[in-house]
């Protein structure tokens, strides 16, 4: 990314730098102090530097060797040796593993695979994660960034209000690019995703879940959001593509409860309704918002 003198980055260059270089909260406040009285023309780089050399010192990085479920350089050792090192850690899954068979549960519902409560971002180059339809592939407590993941066959079928989700329940701020979704089913809502990211009653923030170049394929659920279910969050979609998704009731697409979705891009869906909002539910068409040459966008 190049910046100009015309960019904001020079009038306020930490929050740029917290937000393109994922720089651990702490981290940040240890210097924010000391950066605010630097001054001078050479501030701005004097601030990159010294919040680069921050996030350096909380980062640790973990690598996945191979595609067992559990065991040394297996995914699960790995974040749960990211959960021990504390900070904001990275997890980077080796281009030689092409496929992740997750089959021990880490909750008491037999629902997720995996689960975490620290800040985590995981760079997949284009790994498939599968659970064979055995459950969900993760629940995330904490801040979390995924790359270049396809998530293939997750399943959330279980009664007593647990059935949501058949992917990933997303419980805290996180981001997907370049991810696909792919023959996830749920029993209640979410064939792919929950989208929740503050639980269940605390106030929305600015873009709490982002998508970006990422797909959802052939995800279905019993009741609502073939592919996503929104609730008491602020969603953010650009360039994505839906297909083949169902759901048993309205909502093949996206169900939207109570929560905001913001499009930007060209998102295309095959089948409509796209959206559909149920009570407090809105979207917002961001500048920039498209859609494919010779198709209408439906939200009911």
């Amino acid at each position: 990314m190049t910046y100009s003198t015309e960019d904001s980055m020079l009038t306020k260059p930490y929050i740029y730098i917290v937000k393109n270089l994922l720089v651990d909260k702490r981290a940040y406040y240890r210097c924010i102090k000391s950066l605010k009285m630097t001054k001078g023309k050479n501030s701005t780089f004097l601030m990159f530097s010294a919040l680069c050399l921050c996030s350096v010192s909380w980062a640790t990085t973990f690598t996945v060797s191979n595609g067992a479920d559990d065991g040394v350089g297996s995914l699960r050792q790995a974040i749960n040796d990211a959960q021990t090192s504390g900070g904001r850690d990275t997890i980077s899954i080796d281009a030689a593993v092409d496929t992740i068979i997750l089959t021990t549960y880490s909750d008491a519902f037999g629902i997720s695979h995996l689960t975490w409560d620290d800040t985590l971002i995981i760079f997949g180059n284009n790994v498939v994660w599968t659970t064979q339809d055995t459950g969900r592939f993760f629940q995330n407590e904490a801040t979390s960034w995924l790359y270049d993941i396809e998530f293939l066959q997750g399943t959330a079928r279980q009664i007593g209000g647990i059935g949501n989700g058949g992917a990933v329940w997303a419980n805290r701020d996180i981001h997907f690019e370049n991810c696909r979704f792919t023959e996830n089913e749920s029993l209640s809502r979410g064939g792919a995703a929950v989208i929740s990211t503050n639980g269940s009653i605390m106030p929305i923030d600015t873009n709490d879940a982002v998508f970006v170049n990422c797909t959802f394929d052939s995800n279905s659920t019993g009741l609502a959001g073939g592919a996503m279910w929104v609730r008491l969050c602020n969603l953010r979609l650009e360039n994505c593509c839906f297909t083949g998704n169902t759901s048993a009731d309205t909502a093949p697409n996206i169900q939207n409860d109570n929560g905001v979705i913001t499009l930007t891009g060209i998102n295309k869906f095959d089948s409509a309704p796209h959206i559909v909002n149920g009570p407090g539910g809105s979207v917002s068409l961001a500048a920039g918002f498209e859609v494919p040459l010779g198709t209408e966008f439906v939200i009911e």
